[in-house]
């Protein structure tokens, strides 16, 4: 059996090619690795701004190196051990994590530590699954939600806790940018939630902005008080102001300052839905590039209860984002390379959610 992978090009990542080659087999040199096969993974604009994105976190690598000028995605998904040099990893069980896009991948402790896979006390993350259940064509089973979601959904809840830690900037409104991704929705979500059970007695305004054509999407979930397109920039309050930035749209950016001028007090960068445009000037500038892994692990050290309230707001979440996510199954390296281009492109419907297999 060939090892499938998909490699972009490090000077052009629009170029992904399909390599064939080798299974590797022998481990013996690495001290504590694995040779594991990656079942299924989602795939989403997060994995491309794992990689793509300017000042991208440390935790893990922008891609994994896959020979001279060519790198391979983070991904994350469920993987089967086949070999290994670990004793807590034993060959035929699973374990959920971040793998390279590709059908095998040799883990080595020394450049990606394997604790970091130990998420917490959930059985998702626990290694020792047997085996997993069947891809199905209509709906997701609960592995394949976490798959699909949990990154996501994850990342919205760590700038979540940031922003009660920083005491929301004493702002008087949040705006969102690309608020039709799922990682905008489900802080935007999470925000709903906090504010409506917490004792704060001044509810911060929690703004969406997006392209027109995914404007109804947005406004019908309800997650935000206000939704508007980005030419309709001037209905939002000229209030204080802190910017979650999921575009990397330099204009946009210029914009968005140029209109709240000094009542811009914060600004974090999640990422860039537009890669073409990835910011660099006044505001890219000043902004903070904001990692939801660095922060997860930072505190995740001293702060034991962090995962546990994640999981304990997951059902929630997990809930009211299984009820409008369109699973869309892709199998094969010519289908998962069409779904890049896609995602790369904008052209994916914020309802999509793929879930994908080598």
């Amino acid at each position: 059996m060939l090892n499938i992978s998909l490699d972009f090009n490090q000077n052009d990542f629009k170029r992904l090619t399909i390599s064939n080659e080798a299974v590797p087999t022998d481990i013996d040199h690495i001290d504590g690795g694995l040779l594991v096969r990656l079942e299924r993974f989602g795939f989403s604009s997060n994995n491309l701004a794992s990689a793509l994105a300017p000042g991208v976190a440390n935790v893990w690598p922008q891609a994994f190196a896959a020979g001279v000028g060519r790198l391979r995605l983070p991904v994350w998904g469920v993987a089967e051990v086949i070999d290994s040099r670990n004793s807590q990893f034993q060959p035929g069980s699973h374990f959920y994590g971040c793998f390279p896009m590709s059908r095998f991948a040799v883990l080595d402790p020394a450049q990606e530590p394997l604790n970091r896979y130990a998420l917490g006390d959930d059985p998702l993350t626990t290694v020792g699954t047997s085996s997993l259940p069947a891809l199905v064509d209509d709906r997701y089973n609960e592995i394949d939600l976490h798959i699909v979601l949990r990154p996501l959904l994850m990342a919205a809840f760590m700038v979540l806790e940031e922003l009660i830690e920083s005491q929301f900037w004493h702002c008087q409104q949040i705006l969102i940018t690309c608020a039709s991704s799922k990682t905008a929705m489900g802080l935007s979500y999470f925000l709903q939630e906090y504010f409506d059970s917490s004792d704060r007695t001044d509810r911060l305004a929690v703004v969406g902005m997006t392209a027109d054509h995914k404007l109804n999407f947005v406004q019908q979930h309800g997650h935000y008080d206000q939704a508007i397109g980005y030419e309709a920039f001037r209905q939002m309050d000229q209030a204080d102001t802190v910017l979650v930035d999921f575009s990397g749209n330099f204009q946009l950016q210029r914009m968005l300052l140029y209109y709240l001028k000094q009542r811009l007090v914060h600004a974090y960068a999640l990422g860039a839905c537009h890669w073409n445009e990835v910011a660099t000037g006044e505001l890219a500038a000043s902004r903070e590039y904001f990692s939801a892994l660095d922060f997860y692990y930072q505190h995740h050290a001293r702060s034991a209860d962090l995962n546990r309230r994640f999981m304990n707001r997951w059902p929630g979440a997990c809930n009211a984002f299984s009820q409008w996510i369109v699973p869309q199954l892709i199998e094969g390296p010519d289908r998962m390379r069409w779904v890049y281009e896609q995602v790369l492109a904008g052209k994916s419907k914020p309802e999509s959610a793929y879930l994908c297999k080598l």
